[in-house]
């Protein structure tokens, strides 16, 4: 796990749906054996509340009312 902070990518927020491996052997048991399309399922999720806190930053950045279109900033 300690090597997982010089990655780029990597941030305790993605922990939960990142498959962590210990060993090549595994991985290679993990790639066999995880359920992807759950895995896949998860990750869209997890994107979709990544997508919706970061959009709402910005809405109080902006000083934008959630129900105000992005088109109407600015105007």
């Amino acid at each position: 796990m300690y090597m997982c902070i010089h990655f780029r990518w990597w941030a305790p927020d993605n922990a939960d749906v990142l498959v962590h491996f210990d060993s090549w052997d595994d991985l290679k048991y993990l790639v066999k054996n995880t359920d992807w399309e759950h895995q896949r399922t998860r990750i869209r999720k997890h994107m979709a509340k990544h997508t919706a806190y970061t959009l709402d930053r910005w809405r109080q950045l902006l000083g934008v009312e959630k129900n105000e279109s992005w088109d109407e900033v600015g105007r």
